[in-house]
């Protein structure tokens, strides 16, 4: 069964968590924020536009 979810980054601290999904279905870039709360944000380009990456970008990201 394929992933909806991909995680590319994981940036783990000790007050926080911070780490970067990708949907495979759209290619659009989440940030994901925990500590003891959560929020999950879509991350933006340099024009202020939603990041959308192409299918190769992600899974060579999620296999490195």
């Amino acid at each position: 069964m394929k992933k909806r979810f991909i995680k590319t980054h994981d940036n783990k601290g000790i007050f926080e968590n911070l780490k970067v999904f990708v949907d495979s279905e759209t290619g659009v870039n989440y940030l994901v924020y925990e500590s003891s709360t959560s929020s999950i944000i879509p991350l933006l380009d340099e024009n202020g536009k939603v990041k959308i990456s192409d299918k190769y970008e992600y899974y060579e990201e999620a296999n490195e």
